[in-house]
């Protein structure tokens, strides 16, 4: 009886220190509330530059980004690079018939 008591209690105990403002409808919010991450990484041949998809810009869809080791600087990758990008070319491989 004892042991229920303190199980039913430990609950309560935790909750008093919670000072957190966050509300359900805040977290409900996703990525705009804790931001876009990037997903799908992949290095260069050369092992010289991270690739990966992401959308700091909260656009309709993530963009291929670059992460390059040496100049240490995250862009945006343009077009060319997108499309010619190895995952791009198996995928329209796979779709053009």
């Amino acid at each position: 009886m004892c042991g229920i008591f303190l199980l039913s209690i430990i609950p309560c105990l935790a909750q008093q220190g919670n000072t957190s403002t966050l509300s359900i409808k805040e977290i409900m919010q996703g990525d705009d509330f804790v931001g876009h991450l990037p997903s799908n990484p992949q290095w260069s041949l050369d092992s010289q530059t991270l690739y990966f998809d992401w959308n700091p810009e909260k656009a309709q869809n993530d963009s291929l980004y670059a992460y390059h080791l040496k100049s240490a600087k995250t862009i945006k990758t343009d077009f060319e690079t997108a499309y010619s990008f190895p995952v791009a070319v198996e995928f329209l491989k796979r779709i053009e018939p």
